[in-house]
């Protein structure tokens, strides 16, 4: 498995003074996004909150590491993290949006960006 990064340029983002991701409820200016979610490995996603918080819960207790609280501060999204690991809830493109694209693909475009 390789260890490199691969970093993509957006020439526009990195002119911008602030980032917002409005459906978690994150801006950059407010936390420190490389260090918060620069260790993430593992990304996964489940249908309900409630299932995605227990799943997250499960897995820190078998592991033995905390679980953050919900990280999104909206009420679109839930969002834990366990060490490496980030735990969302999406409805896995089963519903389309009114802005056209499906939850999944609002949650990818925010972490890719």
């Amino acid at each position: 498995m390789s260890t490199k990064m691969v970093h993509i340029d957006n020439p526009i983002l990195e002119k911008q003074s602030d980032d917002h991701f409005y459906h978690l409820g994150i801006t950059k200016s407010a936390i420190d996004i490389p260090q918060m979610y620069g260790d993430v490995k593992f990304v996964c996603m489940g249908g309900s909150t409630t299932r995605i918080k227990n799943y997250a819960e499960i897995f820190a207790e078998e592991v033995g590491i905390k679980m953050s609280d919900n990280l999104s501060t909206t009420d679109r999204y839930v969002m834990y993290k366990t060490g490496q690991v980030l735990w969302v809830n999406v409805s896995f493109c089963l519903l389309i949006t009114f802005e056209g694209l499906c939850s999944c693909d609002i949650f990818f475009f925010s972490m890719i960006k």
